[in-house]
């Protein structure tokens, strides 16, 4: 078994030799990813895409998918008896003043989820790769690869008419995260540059500096971070790939005494001293 994505598993099996059997382990509750309280909680989708090599190895012959929700017993046993409470039968006033849903909307629980065969087979799947694990997960050509820059949203397959409809929840915005902004500025100074850091690595900061200061980035021979706790570390490209976007830093840049090189410090602020004065 091969772990293609964050979201993702690959294997191999024989099924002239034995049946394939995996063991899923559901961790969270659904309401975990809710933004709001009283939400019923996003489902877990679960997708199996089964290839076979001899006929192509970009198509699958068959995927099928079903939805997981994971309550605790409390809720579990509020949910059952709201459920056989909607099922009962009631009378006429009563079912006017309920609200109707419409026939499919919900399925009937059950110990047991079904895989429901999807139609489109041709629509790779979506892996969630994020920037910093690019090394760790090799290319798949039979999948979409997203990255954590983008900004897509994935968007609900249409499926069979045995797909069970829900509202869209909401979800919170994604930024990209291909850059970093820091703000910088020198002792003598009471107002911020923002510099941006493209792509977030050792490079892109040293462009960043070059472009604002007007340095050669060749003469750049040091580039150095002054911890709150007054330790220096030499950046790299780990380091800035974690920063958080506007962070704050007073920037010294120091020549050798020849003129011919700089090294540049970033000294870390505390919220507080980061606030430039009112005009």
């Amino acid at each position: 078994m091969e772990e293609i994505a964050h979201n993702a598993v690959q294997f191999y099996w024989n099924p002239t030799e034995q049946p394939v059997k995996i063991n899923v382990a559901v961790q969270c509750l659904s309401t975990d990813f809710s933004n709001q309280k009283g939400v019923k909680g996003l489902p877990l989708h679960l997708q199996i895409d089964t290839f076979d090599e001899a006929h192509s190895k970009n198509v699958p012959f068959h995927r099928g998918y079903c939805q997981i929700k994971v309550f605790c017993d409390k809720v579990r046993v509020r949910f059952q008896i709201r459920h056989n409470a909607q099922t009962r039968p009631s009378d006429d006033t009563r079912q006017g003043r309920r609200r109707k849903k419409s026939d499919g909307e919900y399925h009937e629980l059950c110990e047991r989820s079904e895989f429901y065969h999807m139609s489109n087979l041709t629509k790779p799947a979506v892996l969630f790769v994020p920037p910093e694990d690019y090394e760790r997960f090799p290319p798949v050509e039979s999948f979409y690869c997203i990255d954590g820059a983008g900004l897509q949203t994935l968007v609900k397959e249409e499926t069979s008419e045995n797909d069970s409809a829900s509202p869209s929840p909401k979800r919170t915005k994604a930024y990209p995260t291909d850059r970093v902004m820091i703000y910088v500025r020198k002792s003598e100074d009471s107002i911020f540059t923002p510099l941006h850091v493209i792509p977030p690595s050792v490079d892109g900061l040293i462009n960043a500096i070059q472009l604002k200061y007007n340095i050669d980035v060749s003469r750049i021979t040091g580039l150095y971070k002054q911890c709150k706790k007054g330790i220096t570390v030499q950046i790299d490209n780990d380091m800035i790939r974690h920063y958080c976007n506007e962070d704050s830093f007073i920037i010294q840049i120091n020549s050798s005494d020849d003129g011919s090189s700089y090294t540049v410090s970033l000294m870390e602020l505390d919220r507080v001293d980061s606030v430039s004065p009112s005009l």
